[in-house]
């Protein structure tokens, strides 16, 4: 989930395999046989706005859905768009390629590249892919990223990047998908960067309700406002 004070309209062109939604194929690039592929995220994109007319600084929320790079829909972050559509803020839901699309990393990465963050809110994210139970296939695709350069797959391994990027960790201590030490190896990879880190470890909570609006919202929103 990212989160900005800022719209900037524009198309993220990303190369890739695989088609998938909203991604066009142009013309094949001089002096090769493969199609030059763009995908624009703008096309599986929706925006929720607030009720009543636009106040400049609005925030703008970004959310990004996981799926275990099977899947990326949306839809199973609906109430939490309502619900902070519903506190004012500008809600948008985006998407991206995944394996069964044939598109592998660096792929997805760039499918949403457009979203650069003012902060930053990871929900009981795979922060080390290596860990999580069949990731490595559906990340790097057949060879298990052997021959590809997967330093840049794990955000455990960028965080010194963007030291200014404030950070809110939520992760479920019920979560039996991806384990809670993932978030907070991550949360100490990230302090030791010298980033502003908030961590919310909430007991009963599993995977997929750490997702839910009733339980994401109002630990995102409180954060928000204490963030500014």
């Amino acid at each position: 989930m990212a989160v900005r004070h800022l719209i900037r309209p524009g198309v993220c062109p990303a190369r890739g395999t695989g088609g998938g939604d909203g991604a066009p194929v142009g013309e094949p690039d001089a002096g090769t046989r493969s199609p030059r592929i763009t995908y624009d995220p703008a096309q599986s994109s929706r925006i929720f706005l607030p009720a009543g007319e636009p106040v400049a600084g609005t925030l703008l929320v970004v959310l990004v859905p996981g799926g275990g790079w099977v899947s990326a829909d949306p839809a199973g972050l609906t109430g939490l768009t309502a619900w902070l559509s519903e506190q004012g803020a500008a809600v948008v839901t985006s998407t991206y390629r995944t394996a069964p699309d044939g598109a592998h990393f660096p792929v997805p990465v760039q499918d949403i590249a457009c979203v650069v963050p003012d902060r930053f809110v990871g929900l009981a994210g795979p922060y080390d892919v290596a860990r999580i139970d069949g990731a490595v296939d559906r990340v790097f695709g057949p060879t298990g990223g052997t021959r590809v350069d997967r330093s840049g797959a794990d955000p455990a391994t960028l965080a010194t990047g963007r030291a200014d990027l404030r950070v809110l960790l939520v992760h479920g201590t019920d979560d039996t998908v991806v384990p809670v030490e993932l978030s907070q190896e991550f949360e100490a990879a990230l302090v030791e960067a010298g980033h502003e880190v908030t961590v919310r470890y909430l007991d009963g909570v599993d995977h997929l309700s750490v997702c839910l609006a009733d339980v994401a919202g109002p630990v995102i929103a409180d954060w928000l406002r204490l963030s500014g």
